[in-house]
This record gives C-alpha cells, structure tokens and sequence, in this order.
C-alpha cells in the first residue's frame, strides 16, 4: 500500500435471524501497519525470521500455498472489482500465519511510491533489505535476506529478478500521479482500474518472479 489517505466503505446486508444471542468476539487491540523502513532492526529481524519459517520444511510448504493460491486465482482477483478486497484478504491471511510464528508481527508495507523517480537506488532493492538484481545468467537473487532463496512455483527454481532496463528500473508513479487519481475518479470501478496500472508496472519493471502471476514468490 502507499501513503494515501482513502476510505473505502463497503456495506453488506446481512440477515440477523437466528444470530441475535451471537456474542461478537471482543477486540484485544489495534495493529498499526507501517513502512518496512521505519521498523527498527530487531523489528525487520523478526519479520524476516517468521517468513523464512513459512518457507522451511517439506515442499510445497506454507509459504509457497501463498504463491499457488494467487496463480489459481490470478483471472478472478485481477481486472475487475475484486481486485483490491481480494488482495487485502490475502496479505490478511499470510499476516495471521507470521502471527503464528511470532504474534508480535504486524505485516509491513513498502510505500514506493517513495522511490518512484529512481527505484534502482531503493534501499529496499539492496543488499541491506531484499537484495537487488538477478545475477547474469540466470537471474538468481545472490544479496540481501533473502539470497539463495528456493521457490516452488511454478516449478522449483531460485529466486529471479531481472530489471527492465537491464541494470536500472524505469521510473513509477509518484505521489502527484496518485493523488490525482484519487482525487479524480469519481466511483470505485474507476479508481480500481486506474490503480492497478500503476500497481502493475512496479511488478513488471522489477521483473522475474516479481512480474507474472506467480509474484508472491518474491
């Protein structure tokens, strides 16, 4: 998600009968997601440990039903309206099970839009965070946390990233573009669409796994 402030309110109705003497369970308090950049170490240390968690055992492991579960619904949760309640549910799903390695989680963000205008120089593509290019060859993950990284899907093979521009990453929307496109779309349909381009063009510029269908390799 990036730094916008947008209220999406989503009314259902539901029939009540029967579910009157139903107790609501009680809140046991608020979460607060936040730019990966502004946990501290300790905090990112914990984060990359849960994943790394999911990821271990017998293949194909917690982490990969991840990936298979959003090639399997790639055609309904993109293109239409579902797309941005189908994504929350899903980063709903992978934040309660870093909970149950480590309840203290809370799922971080990556706000790019801060890097828009350069994203190579992104602190978050170093070696420092999730590492930066695919190697020469065949584009394997070789810095950063989570270097050597195995993957399942779609078939077994090493965690690949290949920049659009070969070495660089061509520029993505900043926070001007999208301002204006939450300020001018007058109905959610409208605002769905003309977000999920510029959604769409950080996975593709970013490359390898990060670009088809299979990106929650990365």
């Amino acid at each position: 998600p990036i730094k916008m402030k947008l209220t999406l309110v989503i009314t259902a109705l539901v029939c009540a009968l029967g579910f009157a003497d139903v107790a609501e369970p009680a809140c046991n308090g608020i979460r607060v997601r936040r730019e990966i950049r502004s946990l501290s170490y300790g905090e990112r240390q914990k984060y990359f440990h849960a994943i790394k968690r999911l990821n271990s055992g017998t293949r194909p492991n917690r982490y990969d039903y991840y990936t298979n579960m959003h090639l399997a619904w790639a055609s309904r949760s993109h293109g239409d309206a579902r797309f941005l309640p189908w994504h929350r549910m899903f980063i709903r799903e992978f934040e309660k099970d870093l909970q149950r390695q480590d309840p203290s989680i809370v799922l971080p963000y990556w706000d790019w839009a801060r890097d828009a205008a350069n994203p190579t120089a992104s602190d978050i593509l170093s070696a420092r965070l999730y590492g930066s290019n695919g190697s020469p060859g065949d584009r394997c993950v070789r810095d950063g946390v989570f270097a050597g990284w195995r993957v399942w899907y779609p078939t077994p093979h090493c965690l690949q990233r290949n920049y659009d521009r070969g070495n660089s990453i061509s520029p993505w929307w900043g926070y001007r573009g999208l301002t204006d496109v939450i300020n001018t779309s007058a109905n959610y349909d409208t605002f769905r669409r003309r977000v999920e381009g510029p959604h769409g063009s950080v996975h593709v510029s970013i490359g390898g796994d990060f670009a088809p269908m299979h990106s929650p390799n990365e």
